[in-house]
């Protein structure tokens, strides 16, 4: 993600955020441009509202979540238009909801609110990332907030001054850096948007169910599927291209190892995946045990081979879905160790045959 993109429609968002632009330089062919704008002398009387959204699944929104489910975490993220939005019929007392411009975060979070609550939908620019990773990840900010507010001209829309944020944005996003730029209050909604009507009757108040983070099985399993979808190809390709004779064992271990993890993760024991690969671990080696009772004996080296496999499998399912959701302790922190776990199990795969004279 550290990369540079081409920014679109500068000038438009110029103006509508009150500037005039006056000046333009070009070098490199268009692909720097300078340009001076100043704050329009035209008083403006309106808000901008990009437009209205509504929850209707169409044929289009179930392949474009269906594509999500199984290419989430591969760049370029389908976007929302960054703006100000109205759901139901929306007046100036109505409440402003912060997300960011992740067409599925924008859409779930409609999806919950429209027809039980009259809302505008503040949606900020955070490059197509949702919410939860792109505070982590410093896409999702209180200058990008601020931003937004600016350029929609909120306060000219609304007559108070609350924003509700998610709470999963808390982690990037600097509250009282926000509210000292745009003197406006900052309130952490619930974790869920499913909650957010019974948040705003409460008067901003949220009681400890609304604060907690659950992880259900169907959140549990498309988790998995998001993860595979992307690491299984890191696998699952040089295996086809180098042992070819090992594509579907492989195959078959590492879809059965993953969603079995996603089925029994809470009762697994440990804080992290990292922890729990290890009874997963167990797990794996228990059925590979059972497996050999009932086909025919293979050949030391063989066995020891598809062992080592079966743990390095067991570890990598484990330690790398628990980054795919703020459910679970991120996985940054245990890269070093799973990669020194990789290279003992590499040397044990190289070195004890070696030693056992079985190859």
């Amino acid at each position: 993600r550290a990369t540079t993109h081409p920014l679109e429609q500068v000038s438009e968002t110029l103006e509508r955020a009150g500037y005039r632009v006056d000046a333009r330089e070009r070098f490199l062919g268009g692909s720097l441009v300078l340009i001076e704008a100043l704050p329009d002398s035209v008083p403006i009387s309106a808000g901008i509202v990009v437009g209205h959204l509504e929850h209707r699944p169409t044929w289009k929104t179930a392949i474009k979540d269906f594509v999500l489910l199984f290419n989430r975490l591969i760049p370029p993220y389908p976007k929302v238009q960054p703006g100000l939005y109205s759901v139901g019929s929306p007046d100036s007392h109505a409440p402003v909801l912060v997300t960011g411009n992740f067409d599925l975060t924008v859409r779930r979070l409609v999806r919950a609110v429209d027809g039980r609550l009259d809302a505008w939908v503040l949606v900020v620019d955070t490059d197509g990332i949702n919410v939860w990773c792109a505070a982590g990840g410093g896409f999702f900010t209180a200058e990008k907030v601020a931003a937004a507010m600016r350029v929609s001209r909120l306060e000219e829309v609304v007559s108070h001054h609350s924003l509700i944020l998610p709470q999963l944005a808390a982690c990037g996003v600097d509250g009282w850096k926000l509210r000292k730029q745009t003197e406006w209050g900052v309130h952490w909604g619930p974790v869920e948007a499913e909650d957010l009507p019974a948040y705003i009757a409460s008067h901003y108040k949220k009681d400890l169910e609304m604060r907690q983070v659950d992880f259900p099985w169907k959140a549990r399993l498309e988790m998995v599927t998001v993860t595979l979808s992307f690491y299984a190809l890191m696998i699952l390709l040089p295996v086809l291209i180098f042992w070819r004779q090992l594509f579907w064992p492989v195959t078959l271990s590492l879809l059965g190892l993953s969603y079995f993890y996603a089925m029994v993760h809470p009762w697994l024991p440990g804080r992290d995946g990292l922890e729990k690969s290890v009874p997963l671990t167990l797990f794996a080696l228990g059925g590979y045990w059972v497996y050999l009772q009932f086909v025919p004996a293979f050949q030391p080296g063989t066995l020891f081979g598809w062992g080592i496999g079966l743990v390095g499998l067991s570890v990598f399912s484990a330690a790398e879905m628990q980054g795919m959701s703020p459910h679970m302790r991120g996985e940054q922190a245990n890269w070093i160790i799973e990669g020194f776990v990789f290279s003992v199990l590499g040397l044990l795969y190289w070195i004890v045959p070696m030693l056992a004279g079985w190859r």
